[in-house]
């Protein structure tokens, strides 16, 4: 929707900032090479990103937290990966400077990664929910809590296809 597209841009507003001052920080005031901040402010920016998109913009109630995260850091990693490769081709190829350069390669991701997010890291209402499964159980070995489709079992290994190719017909 257009409030939440909204709400992640102003997320993404709110972390590029913070991303462009840990930039400037580390590169000009502690004079580390610009890919270690950049590497750096990547870090603290999506770990920004996620606690208020989570909670802000996509409303995620996820009960296993960690697998959202987990989520979020994957698609999180190949936007770190297609920046620094985009970062380096501006900056050493090109010539451009390194601010500039990390302007322009936020905005072309806020697209990719509002996408890549709302899909993969934090499930919209009505999509299949992910689970963690044990084995399979028939009805009476499961309290009434647990028997419901989005609960889950004792987890022995972490499976992330929705739930409804786990569950038997």
């Amino acid at each position: 929707t257009n409030k939440r597209f909204t709400r992640f841009a102003l997320v993404g507003g709110l972390c590029f900032s913070s991303n462009l001052l840990t930039l400037y920080l580390g590169t000009e005031i502690f004079e580390w090479h610009y890919l270690v901040s950049m590497c750096l402010s990547i870090i603290i920016a999506n770990s920004l990103g996620w606690r208020l998109n989570r909670s802000w913009t996509f409303g995620s109630r996820e009960k296993f937290w960690w697998l959202e995260y987990g989520r979020y850091i994957v698609v999180s990693f190949s936007s770190i990966i297609f920046s620094l490769g985009l970062m380096y081709v501006c900056v050493d190829i090109l010539g451009i400077n390194y601010l500039l350069s990390s302007a322009a390669i936020a905005i072309l991701m806020l697209a990719i990664n509002y996408f890549a997010h709302g899909k993969l890291s934090f499930k919209s209402p009505g999509e299949p929910t992910y689970c963690i499964h044990k084995e399979k159980h028939t009805e009476g070995d499961l309290s009434p809590h647990q028997a419901t489709r989005n609960e889950t079992h004792t987890a022995k290994s972490i499976n992330l296809l929705p739930a409804v190719f786990l569950e038997s017909p």
